[in-house]
């Protein structure tokens, strides 16, 4: 089996999500779109700034969150023996995963309302 650190997986979570939110998004953007005002885009930069240094100084220099493991034995249990949030490597690992699986969906229904929120712009 494969581990990796889970305050990794979700900087990378919170990093895609951003990505799309801060460049793919607008890129997508109709040209003729109107503009938005000032306040608004310092206002957004701001509350996005502060939540990613908390964020980012929670996962990089605040609590271990234990690794997220690929793979599992024939009994079903992963074969890490390192504990995690929940004290149980597999408990935790399957929270993990469920995690993961809700953020992708999350972010499927989230894509797909923009795409219908631009064609309604036009």
């Amino acid at each position: 089996s494969i581990s990796i650190s889970k305050n990794l997986v979700l900087l990378l979570l919170f990093t895609l999500h951003y990505f799309n939110r801060a460049v793919i998004y607008p890129l997508r953007m109709n040209s003729n779109s109107h503009e938005v005002p000032l306040i608004v885009i310092i206002s957004a930069m701001t509350v996005t700034t502060v939540n990613g240094y908390l964020q980012c100084f929670y996962l990089c220099k605040g609590v271990s969150l234990g690794e997220l493991t690929v793979g599992v034995g024939l009994d079903g249990y992963t074969r890490s023996n390192r504990s995690t949030a929940s004290g149980k490597s597999w408990g935790g690992n399957l929270l993990s995963w469920l995690g993961i699986v809700t953020f992708f969906t999350g972010m499927g229904i989230n894509l797909h309302s923009d795409g219908v929120l631009r064609k309604l712009r036009r």
